[in-house]
């Protein structure tokens, strides 16, 4: 069986400017900050001022993102952080992170999504409180979905769900288990700004600078 596509950076980066530009005139950057694939089959479906994608059709399997960063260009420091916790770390340790927030005591918070640029790493994602779901919930989600995934007798099959339908299976697998208020329509993250854009954004959502000003997903979109 073929692996599932996986979205790149810079599909990412296009997707992110279109909901910039149109804040305040769509409803897309709500749709993606609240149901990220249900945003992503819109542009699959309805493309046009989005060319050459390269997504899969309509309907057909697409992972927005892999937990292991395996489709990154370059890892850096933070995402090696993240899966040495994620891929390193013993049952009894990623069971206190996801029912604590908490590794060795300490707080624990996922890093947020970042622009990547030739000036360096921007933030991208707010989170400005409930309902967002928090960057310490985050961490928990995140090091769930990994538990699940590496010990028995979890549910392995989780990681590919998470992946391309992060709402619906934090609604149907993780809320509950991990007691998270969450409820459908509740925003994942909050798309801030940007105050002062990383390059022309109708330039990057033409793909004109989508290679500079990639995308780099650290949250589920």
């Amino acid at each position: 069986m073929a692996a599932i596509p996986v979205m790149s950076e810079a599909q990412w980066a296009r997707i992110i400017a279109k909901a910039y530009l149109e804040k305040t005139t769509t409803n897309f950057k709500n749709t993606l900050e609240r149901d990220p694939k249900a945003a992503v089959d819109y542009v699959r479906q309805n493309g046009g001022d989005l060319p050459n994608m390269d997504l899969p059709a309509p309907g057909a399997p697409l992972r927005l993102m892999n937990l292991d960063y395996s489709n990154w260009v370059v890892l850096d420091s933070v995402a090696i952080d993240l899966l040495a916790i994620f891929k390193g770390s013993s049952h009894v340790e990623l069971q206190e992170i996801f029912n604590k927030g908490t590794l060795d005591g300490q707080p624990v918070e996922l890093p947020p999504g970042e622009w990547v640029t030739d000036k360096g790493l921007i933030r991208l994602f707010l989170h400005s409180g409930p309902p967002t779901i928090s960057l310490t919930d985050w961490m928990r989600i995140y090091a769930y979905v990994w538990d699940q995934f590496r010990f028995p007798p979890g549910n392995q099959a989780i990681r590919e769900l998470f992946e391309e339908d992060p709402a619906q299976t934090l609604l149907s697998k993780i809320a509950g288990p991990l007691n998270l208020s969450y409820k459908k329509g509740d925003p994942l993250f909050t798309l801030g700004g940007p105050d002062d854009p990383p390059g022309n954004l109708a330039d990057i959502k033409a793909d004109k600078g989508a290679k500079q000003f990639r995308h780099r997903i650290r949250l589920c979109c």
